[in-house]
């Protein structure tokens, strides 16, 4: 009885993860066609491009991503785990495309966001990123924040006031600082 459960239980895991990797692929592919622009990362079965990240450090990753950029151009696809699609995009043009989009829609990696930002701008979709979206819009306007220049330039003098205290010592958490220097 356990053998058979076990059996079943592996088989329908295998299943998943063959269809997973297979529909992945397929969508890389029709990525790779509508975006002549963009270059796709080699990539095998099951682990995508992950192979890629000898340093899984933060400053490995940085260094990997930062080779492929210069490897490969501005704006790339890779792949993680099970080949799901993952875009990275450098050109301000088509930031400004994306920027412009009446909606969005976002993969699941962003639901690990939810409990901390809730259903805001940076996760939100749809509909409901596009009226987001249209409201906090103006608030960014050129003209706004140059009369807050001066106040954001005296803010990032005290922030590196504060940091440059910390230049010699060991790793420190920077979130205080930057919390900080947002609210004042």
């Amino acid at each position: 009885m356990f053998l058979v459960l076990l059996t079943t239980v592996l088989g329908i895991a295998i299943t998943w993860m063959v269809v997973t990797i297979v529909r992945n692929r397929a969508i890389v592919s029709k990525l790779n066609k509508q975006l002549p622009n963009f270059t796709v990362i080699p990539s095998i079965p099951v682990l995508g491009s992950a192979y890629h990240f000898k340093d899984p450090t933060p400053e490995g990753i940085f260094a990997t991503f930062t080779g492929f950029h210069l490897q490969y151009g501005r704006n790339l696809i890779t792949q993680s785990l099970f080949n799901f699609p993952s875009m990275q995009v450098c050109d301000p043009k088509v930031i400004e495309q994306i920027m412009q989009a009446r909606t969005i829609d976002k993969t699941i990696i962003y639901d690990f966001m939810v409990p901390w930002l809730g259903t805001g701008l940076v996760v939100s979709t749809g509909s409901k990123w596009a009226q987001r979206r249209k409201i906090i819009t103006p608030t960014f306007h050129f003209k706004i924040l140059e009369d807050f220049l001066v106040i954001m330039n005296h803010q990032t003098d005290v922030l590196i006031e504060k940091l440059s205290e910390r230049v010699n010592s060991k790793d420190f958490d920077i979130y205080e600082h930057v919390t900080y220097c947002a609210l004042d």
